[in-house]
C-alpha cells in the first residue's frame, strides 16, 4: 500500500467530504459545530487507503490498514463528540464529519473482511 501522505490530494476536489468552500463562512475548527480540517484529512486519508486494499492483501498491509483505521475512527468519533455535541449534524462541518465517519466505517470494514479471508 502507498503511504497516507502520498494519497493526500494536492488540490481541493469535488468530494462531498471536502472542507467548506471558500467564502462559505466555514471555520478552521475546534468549536461548536466546527471540525478542524486535520480531522478531515486524517479521515479522508484512511478512507483512501482502505478503499485501495487489494482483493488478497499481504499481512503487512492488513496490519497497516487496521492501525490506521482504528486510529482515524477514534479521532473522528472524538471530534464528533466534542465539536458537534450541541447540535450533531446541524452545521455543514458536522454533517460532513458524520458522512465521513460512515464512509470510513464501510471501507475499513470491507478492508478487514478482505484481510480475514
Amino acid at each position: 500500500l502507498k503511504s497516507p501522505a502520498s494519497l493526500r490530494p494536492s488540490a481541493p476536489c469535488a468530494d462531498p467530504m471536502a472542507g467548506p468552500p471558500a467564502g462559505s463562512g466555514g471555520h478552521a475548527g475546534g468549536g461548536r459545530g466546527h471540525v478542524h480540517p486535520d480531522t478531515f484529512v486524517e479521515g479522508l486519508t484512511v478512507w483512501s487507503v482502505s478503499k485501495l486494499m487489494p482483493e488478497r492483501p499481504a499481512m503487512a498491509d492488513c496490519l497497516q490498514v487496521r492501525i490506521q483505521c482504528e486510529g482515524a475512527f477514534r479521532t473522528l468519533q472524538t471530534s464528533f463528540a466534542v465539536d458537534c455535541r450541541d447540535d450533531p449534524g446541524a452545521s455543514p462541518s458536522c454533517a460532513r464529519l458524520q458522512r465521513l465517519l460512515h464512509k470510513c466505517e464501510d471501507t475499513c470494514g470491507e478492508a478487514f473482511r478482505r484481510c480475514s479471508r
